[in-house]
């Protein structure tokens, strides 16, 4: 689920149902599991095997972008269980925009999360935001800011800092203490709670970088 910073209120309804709890979450053979596919969103035929991704709720892939949006009674999520090169060094994705709506004093507000959980245990492998009720590792909520686990480094942003959006942002997590060939189940969430529906966020060019 989505929280906020223990210093704080909870921005968010704690026990929402979130990353760790997704209906896509994979238990697999990891002989099985392939590198990651997809990662450009190239294929936006979800019957295609090339296509990898599980997608629940309203998300929509087209022009190398995977789109969240909001409506009916499921976050936005897209997932997909893959395993670690060798000597991968990090996973990297691109936020292109993100826009939330107001959901008033009656509803907390929405978010978008990141995590990378093993398939079987559902723990996280690269850490936390440091946020209550999350396994995310990353945690952008509606008033612009921004928490991440100590993996996690976007260039010139603190965890806790305001995102500046005025462009694309990269964001990378270390994977150099995981084992190559191990497995891992990442997955993107918008969490929606209010009745505004107007959030969006959308993300590109998620990749896992040899250092090649």
């Amino acid at each position: 689920g989505v929280g906020s910073p223990a210093a704080t209120p909870p921005s968010v309804t704690p026990g929402a149902a979130g990353i760790g709890n997704s209906p896509s979450s994979v238990t697999s053979d990891e002989s099985s599991i392939q590198s990651i596919l997809n990662g450009d969103f190239s294929d936006a035929v979800s019957t295609d095997p090339a296509f990898g991704w599980t997608a629940t709720g309203p998300v929509t892939l087209a022009n190398g972008e995977a789109t969240f949006g909001e409506g009916g009674s499921q976050f936005a999520d897209l997932s997909q269980t893959f395993s670690f090169p060798t000597d991968a060094k990090f996973l990297q994705f691109t936020i292109d925009s993100a826009s939330f709506g107001d959901n008033g004093p009656d509803a907390p507000p929405d978010a978008f999360e990141a995590a990378l959980l093993d398939p079987t245990s559902e723990a996280s492998l690269v850490g936390s935001a440091g946020l209550n009720d999350t396994d995310s590792f990353f945690n952008l909520q509606a008033d612009g800011h921004v928490y991440f686990a100590p993996g996690v480094s976007i260039a010139g942003v603190a965890s806790g800092d305001v995102l500046p959006m005025g462009g694309p942002v990269v964001v990378s997590v270390d994977l150099s203490s995981l084992p190559s060939g191990a497995a891992g189940s990442l997955y993107f969430d918008l969490l929606g709670f209010g009745p505004d529906n107007s959030s969006t966020v959308s993300i590109s060019n998620v990749i896992v970088d040899t250092g090649d």
